[in-house]
């Protein structure tokens, strides 16, 4: 025997069914368009602190003639800090193109190595620089704020992705 069709009784009225379904529609929007504000603000966070890491690198030398280090301002760590910079931001800008989890635990992953780069690179100098004369360089204020210009665009990338992936983890 064929199961019975639904009484008109238990089915709420036509207009009751448009008002439920206009109320999903109206939820799915307001959650649509959260969504499209927190990436926004993502997007914005990932591309300024990218840009603050990158150029935190660059104020070193900004301030003098040429924008690359040469001669002896080259050392294998300021090498390997710039290709982490320029690792970095090649991630963040993979993530925006394309989202993805793997792309969002790279930059979280690569956040962290500019500042730890940075910090040997000051400690060595500053050990050098102990035994010379020109200790006085190395402990210059403008060397501090450009490390502490790194860590902040590192910690505002490497803070948002990881963000985004426990939000996409959890959900």
């Amino acid at each position: 025997m064929p199961p019975s069709p639904p009484s008109t009784n238990d089915r709420p009225s036509e207009t009751e069914q448009l008002r439920q379904r206009l109320q999903r529609l109206e939820a799915r929007f307001h959650a649509h368009a959260y969504e499209a504000e927190r990436l926004r603000v993502a997007t914005a966070l990932l591309t300024g602190g990218t840009v603050v890491a990158f150029l935190s690198r660059a104020l070193p030398w900004a301030s003098d003639e040429s924008w690359v280090p040469s001669g002896d301002d080259t050392t294998l760590l300021s090498v390997l800090l710039w290709v982490a910079v320029a690792a970095l931001a090649g991630a963040v800008v993979r993530y925006l193109f394309r989202p993805s989890r793997f792309w969002l635990g790279a930059v979280v992953g690569l956040a962290c190595v500019p500042p730890a780069l940075l910090l040997v690179e000051w400690a060595l100098a500053a050990a050098a620089a102990a035994e010379s004369a020109y200790f006085s360089d190395v402990a210059d204020p403008q060397t501090g704020r450009y490390f502490l210009l790194m860590l902040l665009g590192c910690a505002v990338v490497g803070g948002t992705a990881a963000r985004l992936l426990q939000e996409e983890r959890s959900s």
